[in-house]
């Protein structure tokens, strides 16, 4: 709303939602299409292109279809397709490199291109479900799945950053292929009346590949053309991954409940020779070999519950966390293929909760405080000294605090709130001396308020606040290069029936307030041209109608 001169400020979007039942089969589908023009900052000026904010068309396709075989079985399928394109004309500024002190990022005007290949962001996932509510007493639930990501990014051209290491291509454009499929099998089985055991299995294989073109120059200069003159692999890995699990409950009395777990991880990857491509002088040849390997683990998890009346209950918890870690990554630590290279050890984390939850008639409320470590923790972090991000594995230690309240005083009016405070240290040296970690990996305090009005039984209103706050602990000790400033947004949505349908008015950053969110921030130095600004005022207005 600070630039509604500009055609390019107003976007479009569209949508069908139909679904039908014969009694034993039912379906859905829905489709939307989305035209997200351009945004602009609170002063009325054009914010450069930001994936998945702006400057883009969107197309979404859900369908859903289930079928009763009889009354205890069940089969069900849902697909679903999204497409994501780029459409600008713009791209950023780079001359705001020559500009002393930290500057946001301003768009320039660049006209179209011809793209070899299109920007793009194509996401495919499916998934068949069987439900058996009676076998043997259990119930038993089956599922297999896939899902794909084709991302092709829009080009990047860094002739004018001259504070990127030398060796990094001037002209380039990134691909990355994602397929997964897998399946997971689980069965419920009561023991009595007041006890059951969730066991299954579940199995996942990926595959991963990106590369990075070279882009000809001459062409694009003299022709704007964007032609691929050779193309590495930059990233080419295989991911396998099986599990067995068990999971019990015991409602020992009205107040008092116990659960707990086991779960096995059997990881193995296999990956092929690939090019890094953005690499500095220390970091030669470009050659990566790859290789393969594996890790399993066993990890447990386990529950109290307490309700000292039937409103309240307090509960402490406990779990082992197993996950793998970015093998691409850790693959481009060095030329030759380390069987012991640290950066692909796995992730295990040690979780600890405490809290309490109270659910009143009209007042909701809930706390609870976290501690989780690692031996060896996975941290991104900007290395000033190689001008890239690096994987810190190292001692991690994490912990906060979580607080939401809700209250609705009458039928027509309710409020709330939620408060969210972490922090976070690792201990790169090994030396005993933790240092905080970067705010991109522990957030500031966040804040939000909401009230909300039913007007009318036809008409209601919602008000809401989020608050971020600063935190300075991490550019204090050197780990990150900003500070985090505060910052907040007002929003208000309201909805009205109309006719046959409801209409939605939006306003978002009421306030027209200016400040830069968090991952914006954090872009400064060579990444200040995509220091984007924050969108000023914005108004939306929707109306669906059901049929």
């Amino acid at each position: 709303m600070t630039n509604v001169s500009d055609d390019g400020a107003f976007s479009y979007s569209g949508g069908i939602d139909v679904a039908g039942s014969d009694g034993k089969s039912d379906g859905r589908i829905s489709l939307n299409y989305d035209v997200v023009n351009a945004s602009f900052d609170s002063d009325g000026n054009r914010i450069i292109p930001v994936d998945g904010l702006n400057e883009f068309d969107r197309l979404a396709l859900l369908v859903k279809v289930g079928h009763d075989v009889d009354e205890n079985q069940r089969l069900g399928l849902t697909y679903g397709y999204y497409r994501d394109a780029a459409d600008t004309e713009f791209g950023s500024d780079a001359s705001i490199f020559e500009i002393p002190g930290n500057q946001i990022a301003r768009p320039i005007f660049i006209g179209n291109f011809e793209y070899e290949r299109e920007p793009e962001r194509i996401t495919n996932v499916a998934n068949l479900t069987y439900r058996h509510t009676d076998l043997l007493g259990s119930q038993l639930d089956a599922q297999v799945y896939y899902n794909s990501l084709d991302n092709t990014a829009t080009f990047g051209d860094i002739r004018a950053n001259t504070s990127l290491p030398e060796l990094f291509p001037d002209l380039f454009q990134s691909f990355f292929d994602f397929t997964e499929i897998g399946t997971r099998v689980q069965v419920d089985t009561p023991l009595g009346d007041t006890a059951n055991v969730l066991w299954g299995v579940d199995y996942s294989q990926e595959e991963n590949q990106g590369s990075t073109a070279i882009l000809d120059i001459p062409g694009f200069d003299a022709n704007r053309e964007l032609n691929i003159v050779e193309e590495f692999t930059s990233v080419d890995y295989e991911l396998e991954n099986l599990g067995l699990f068990a999971q019990a409950r015991w409602d020992i009395s009205d107040q008092f409940q116990v659960s707990g777990g086991l779960r096995y991880d059997n990881v193995s990857f296999d990956a092929n020779d690939f090019i890094a491509v953005f690499v500095n002088e220390s970091q030669l040849p470009r050659e990566r070999q790859g290789g393969s390997g594996g890790f399993d683990d066993v990890s447990f998890n386990a529950g109290l519950l307490y309700r000292p009346v039937p409103e309240v209950g307090l509960f402490a918890n406990f779990s082992q966390g197993f996950s793998v870690p970015n093998v691409g990554r850790g693959l481009n630590n060095g030329p030759t293929f380390d069987p012991d290279n640290i950066q692909l050890e796995p992730i295990t984390v040690d979780n600890y909760e405490i809290g309490a939850r109270a659910e009143f008639d009209t007042i909701q409320a809930s706390i609870a405080g976290f501690y989780s470590e690692s031996d060896l923790g996975a941290t991104l972090r900007f290395d000033p000294d190689t001008n890239l991000t690096t994987l810190d594995r190292a001692p991690q230690r994490n912990y906060g605090v979580e607080v939401a309240v809700n209250w609705q005083p009458s039928d027509i009016w309710k409020l709330g709130g939620n408060f969210t405070w972490s922090e976070g240290e690792n201990d790169r040296d090994d030396d005993g001396d933790f240092e905080p970690l970067t705010s991109l990996s522990v957030p500031p305090i966040k804040v939000g308020l909401y009230v909300e009005n039913e007007t009318t039984p036809r008409w209601s209103n919602r008000l809401q606040l989020l608050f971020v706050g600063d935190r300075d602990r991490a550019f204090d000790e050197g780990v990150d290069r900003f500070e985090v400033e505060s910052y907040f947004s007002l929003d208000f949505l309201s909805s009205l029936q109309v006719g046959p349908g409801r209409l939605t008015l939006g306003l978002e950053n009421l306030l027209n307030s200016d400040e830069l969110v968090l991952n914006a921030q954090e872009r400064i130095r060579f990444t200040e041209d995509r220091r984007f600004a924050r969108p000023g005022i914005t108004a939306s207005l929707r109306y669906s109608v059901e049929f």
